[in-house]
């Protein structure tokens, strides 16, 4: 799953820190450890920090898979990404000190730099035609509200962070993942919660790597949203014995009051030429 917005790739060497015209972009500190993910069981995703964000100067990103990496790196979606199956279930937990004013662009060639490093990756670009969607206010109105801009306290999110859900507490009454805040997945089922966040940021990080396609943000609204979603990831494939719940398409629409049209376009993807399964030492 990816948490980070699409972005253009500019950057200028000397803009950043104690680095030389003449260096590329690199993070102060950066930490890459494998993840042990439970997958019968149901784990918690979450992608946190970077430019632009509560945290700018730390990047986290908790038992995530390297596609998880090459997205944020790149900027893309999932779907974008041509790359081994083994990318998609080899778990890390990646942690990363980011050069004081860095932006966006910069954290990018930053992730991209880490990742040839420590996996040797090797890529490049092509253009495929695909499904595209764009995200539209649904007929029966909007049922989202403005956020209220009141930012996280750093010291409250550090004191959640060290106290994840007991495993049995894992799966709320209703039948789907307990969690305040980014998106778990347990018994088929998962919930979602980004608290603060704009159209764009659900219509391309959210959907768009959750649906495999792209969807772009059609709907005009302006400003930042409390998104909280549930759906049934096994709904309509008899892959579950429980109650069948919402799809994700029907889940965004009964409890966000939002839509998706389909249309179809050309998209830049990436393809992986090489990568290693096992990245050097930290």
């Amino acid at each position: 799953m990816k948490l980070a917005g699409v972005m253009l790739i500019l950057f200028s060497c000397a803009a950043l820190s104690g680095q030389t015209p003449d260096a590329k972009p690199a993070f102060e500190v950066a930490s890459i450890k494998p993840a042990h993910v439970d997958f019968a069981r149901g784990y918690t995703l979450r992608i946190d920090g970077g430019p632009g964000t509560h945290d700018p100067g730390v990047f986290t990103c908790e038992n995530c898979s390297v596609l998880d990496l090459l997205v944020s790196a790149y900027g893309v979606d999932r779907f974008q990404v041509t790359a081994p199956s083994w990318t998609e279930d080899q778990r890390f937990t990646t942690t990363a000190k980011i050069p004081e004013g860095a932006t966006k662009e910069q954290f990018k060639l930053m992730m991209q730099n880490l990742l040839a490093e420590r996996f040797k990756l090797a890529v490049h670009r092509e253009s495929k035609d695909m499904l595209r969607s764009e995200l539209v206010v649904a007929k029966s109105g909007l049922k989202l509200k403005p956020s209220v801009e009141e930012p996280p306290h750093k010291d409250d999110e550090a004191e959640a962070d060290k106290k994840p859900p007991e495993p049995e507490k894992f799966m709320a009454k209703d039948g789907y993942p307990a969690i305040t805040q980014g998106m778990a997945m347990g018994n088929g089922r998962a919930r979602m919660v980004y608290p603060r966040q704009t159209m764009d940021f659900f219509a391309t990080s959210f959907l768009s790597g959750q649906l495999h396609h792209p969807v772009i943000d059609a709907t005009g609204l302006t400003g930042k949203y409390d998104f909280a979603l549930f759906w049934d990831m096994s709904a309509g494939t008899g892959a579950s014995d429980l109650e069948p719940g919402p799809t994700l398409i029907e889940a965004v629409q009964s409890q966000l009051g939002l839509k998706l049209e389909q249309k179809k376009g050309p998209v830049e993807i990436i393809v992986v030429d090489h990568m290693e399964r096992v990245p050097t030492e930290n």
